[in-house]
């Protein structure tokens, strides 16, 4: 065989040997694009604090997908409009859990609202951006690149971020998410945050999302028919240590090696982690495992976790009433979690949905896509209390809230006060702070 046939040079590997492994799936699809980012020339830099800030400090990002409806979650029950608009959707007063004389929180929040009684909980009231998109794709970009103009061309802002620091090379597990596919938040111009839900199956076994007809839905496909048992030898005979006198078959082990340590970080301390807060549903699954891995140590600096159902264009009640208790209770889990392992004071948790809905009810007794949401944080970092004055019920905009506060506010917050970054260079523009950390 010519010397031409063998793969001699790390690029040649990464163009030819990596893809054709890959799609053996004798690599999963993430050790391939860490391996690239090691090789392109364009460092890929971690999460580092600003002098004075330790690093080691944690953002937990909580989305809720769907738009979840901000009026009933924190309800303006003071408001005689909130009533005449919705018949059959709004809130009862007298069950209100009550913050102040206009508003208070949705009566299943009762855990999260222990939260914001002990000063841990910010409630950011008329969230949005300028010309609100209320497509749920389209406001999902726009979120995830913090870029109104041109989400589609423009990396996710914390995979930005992460590639915008200043100091050594990333780590493939810097950051984090609870899913299937790693969202456009965490996906750099060549990092991109692990992604996975079965931590048993981390190491060797790879999923994709496939987008539905016209982007309507997304559904899992399975990338492979082997078992996670041959999946497992495949990968394992892939790190075997070898003599091979091939720089691009070392530099696959070694890079397959190092990945393949984190991945067993990561089930080891999921496997140890004995919990105190009470999770339930799959959101509960997905919280415990990420208070097992800060709990573990684990060097990742930002997690990604998901609740989905927040599209309630008809029968609003049950179905929101069941997510608002599904969130609360994790949320109130994972801080009691936080806590009694001693990690409370380095982690701030951020939740945002795509949009708020509509103020009038609709004929199905569900509220349709609008603007002017809400966001919250927790922890004890945070400053809490309620942040910005409610949105007005009876100047709309074309039947929705008016937005008061740029999101993007709320991350150039975070970045500058709390994860140490630079968000002017991150976000592209110099948002004002808010008063939340």
């Amino acid at each position: 065989m010519s010397n031409r046939s063998h793969l001699t040079t790390r690029r040649d590997f990464l163009q030819k040997g990596l893809g054709l492994l890959s799609a053996s799936l004798v690599v999963p699809s993430w050790l391939s694009r860490t391996a690239y980012a090691i090789e392109n020339p364009l460092d890929v830099r971690p999460l580092q604090g600003r002098p004075g800030i330790p690093d080691e400090r944690i953002l937990i990002v909580l989305q809720l997908s769907g738009g979840n409806d901000i009026l009933s979650t924190i309800v303006p029950y003071g408001m005689d409009e909130y009533y005449s608009s919705r018949k059959v959707a709004a809130i009862p007063s007298n069950r209100v859990l009550k913050l102040n004389d206009q508003i208070g929180m949705h009566p299943n929040l009762e855990a999260m609202k222990s939260i914001f009684d002990d000063g841990n909980m910010s409630i950011i009231q008329a969230v949005g951006y300028p010309n609100p998109n209320r497509s749920h794709f389209k406001s999902m970009e726009v979120w995830h690149t913090a870029n109104r103009k041109a989400p589609y061309r423009s990396p996710g802002w914390l995979g930005h971020l992460i590639e915008s620091s200043n100091q050594g090379v990333a780590d493939s597990t810097t950051a984090i998410s609870i899913g299937n596919e790693a969202p456009k938040a965490l996906i750099g111009n060549h990092y991109r945050g692990v992604a996975f839900q079965n931590p048993a199956l981390y190491a060797w076994h790879g999923t994709q999302l496939k987008t539905g007809k016209k982007g309507r839905g997304r559904s899992e496909k399975s990338m492979d028919s082997k078992s996670p048992q041959q999946l497992q030898q495949s990968y394992s005979n892939l790190n075997r240590s070898r003599q091979s006198g091939n720089s691009s078959l070392d530099f696959l082990s070694s890079t397959a090696t190092n990945a393949n340590a984190s991945s067993a970080e990561v089930r080891q301390a999921i496997a140890r982690f004995k919990p105190t807060g009470k999770y339930t549903g799959r959101l509960g699954n997905d919280a415990k495992m990420v208070a097992a891995m800060i709990a573990g140590g684990l060097k990742t600096r930002i997690y990604y976790l998901s609740l989905g159902g927040f599209d309630t264009h008809s029968s609003q009640r049950n179905r929101h009433d069941r997510l608002m208790l599904e969130l609360s209770t994790n949320v109130k889990a994972l801080m009691t979690d936080l806590k009694r392992t001693g990690h409370d004071e380095r982690v701030l948790m951020m939740s945002f949905s795509e949009f708020g809905r509509r103020v009038a009810e609709n004929a199905s007794g569900g509220t349709d896509h609008g603007s002017g949401g809400g966001m919250f944080l927790f922890g004890t970092p945070v400053q809490g209390g309620i942040v910005g004055d409610h949105p007005s019920l009876t100047e709309l905009d074309r039947g929705d809230l008016q937005w008061k506060t740029d999101f993007r506010s709320v991350y150039a917050t975070v970045i500058d006060q709390w994860l140490g970054g630079k968000s002017a260079q991150v976000l592209g523009e110099t948002f004002p702070k808010l008063p939340i950390l």
